[in-house]
């Protein structure tokens, strides 16, 4: 083949649908093939369309039209790579056949099946690269095609409702500090509304909740999947009999579950304290202690919101977290969202000696605490 002296400028209009549409494209080179046209069938894969499982074997077909200044004899091959979502791994290659058409200066068409298998949760754009290459082996350029796989019926699913006594207004309305975990299949983004509304309320109807980290809706992190509202609720009778009712859509219209949180609520209370009623100071450098503690909550564990404790001998007597997360080797923890919580201290030579009173609480999402109290000696 002759290779020009001149570069020629490149114009590539990439169009796909699942019909063959013309790409208009320019070889750079004056010899190499390009891809004219390319179509691939499915364009998307909805999961929840499919037979329920936890891993769903996807096909697609794969049709491009490839011209080459040489002749269509000059084709020596149409490739395909697909990438998965995070465009590091490769889940399926290969090469399309070749139908070569009646004269040279017709098009020549690749045609291919293609194969790959994800898990529920393994949705996101993946994508296709699809090239041909001549018998010299100069390369057309890439054509690029994104083939979403997602769960079309993957509605919000709200958990964790907490309420939080606010401020309370004379005898007729009260407020509360309202909020609620909300996640999706389909990611964060994909949820269009939360709501709540107070039943038993002189006002029922539902309030937009927020995710935004502003301090006029109370919400602390923007992002998080954490909505919150700031809401005054008049109670139609007695306000413990109100219920707060949490519902969500995604941006297709799909509802979530409702959870609910009554404004009367259990409060949480501890079942044992396991700390030493000593504790020896090193004669230099530093040691370690473990505290831990169990508690329960007839709402629920989730329920639990925190667990910490304060050393009451100090002037400043600041709360440190007991941590139930499983994590043995930073917070002496050795099982995850068991009720159990730890936490590891250090205590060095410099720490005053004396009695010490340790006052350990554990609150809930409502707002409610139990406290109880444990002299520690430190020799």
């Amino acid at each position: 083949m002759r290779i020009s002296s001149l570069a020629v400028i490149l114009l590539l209009l990439l169009f796909v649908s699942c019909e063959n549409n013309p790409l208009d494209a320019i070889d750079t080179q004056g010899s190499a093939p390009y891809l004219h046209s390319a179509a691939v069938s499915p364009a998307g894969f909805d999961l929840d369309a499919m037979t329920q499982g936890t891993s769903y074997p996807l096909y697609a077909a794969l049709t491009a039209t490839v011209r080459d200044p040489q002749g269509a004899s000059d084709v020596a091959a149409v490739t395909y790579v697909l990438f998965d979502p995070s465009g590091d791994s490769q889940v399926a290659s290969g090469k399309c056949a070749i139908i070569m058409p009646p004269t040279q200066s017709e098009p020549v068409i690749g045609t291919g099946t293609f194969s790959f298998s994800v898990d529920a949760g393994a949705t996101g754009n993946y994508r296709l690269e699809i090239s041909a290459v001549d018998q010299a082996g100069h390369m057309s350029a890439t054509f690029v095609q994104e083939i979403p796989v997602f769960r079309g019926k993957s509605a919000p699913f709200l958990s964790l409702p907490g309420a939080r006594l606010l401020a309370e207004s004379g005898a007729d309305s009260i407020r509360y500090a309202l909020s609620i975990s909300a996640t999706d299949g389909n990611g964060l983004g994909d949820i269009s509304k939360v709501t709540v509304r107070a039943v038993g309320a002189k006002d029922d109807t539902p309030h937009t909740m927020y995710d935004d980290g502003g301090k006029l809706h109370a919400d602390a992190v923007a992002g998080d999947g954490t909505y919150s509202l700031p809401l005054w609720v008049a109670p139609l009778g007695d306000i413990h009999d109100v219920v707060f009712e949490f519902s969500a859509e995604d941006r297709a219209g799909h509802p979530s579950n409702i959870a609910r949180r009554p404004v009367a609520n259990a409060v949480p209370r501890f079942i044992t304290l396991d700390v030493p009623s000593t504790i020896q100071r090193p004669a230099s450098g530093a040691s370690t202690v473990t505290f831990r503690v169990t508690v329960t909550d007839d709402d629920g564990l989730p329920d639990i919101d925190s667990v910490y404790f304060r050393n009451m001998s100090t002037a400043n007597p600041v709360p440190f977290p007991l941590y139930d997360d499983g994590n043995l080797q930073t917070h002496g923890d050795s099982t995850a969202l068991d009720g159990s919580y730890a936490s590891i201290l250090e205590i060095s030579s410099s720490n005053s000696p004396g009695v010490k009173a340790f006052r350990f609480s554990v609150t809930d999402r409502f707002g409610a605490r139990a406290d109880t109290t444990r002299n520690i000696t430190i020799n």
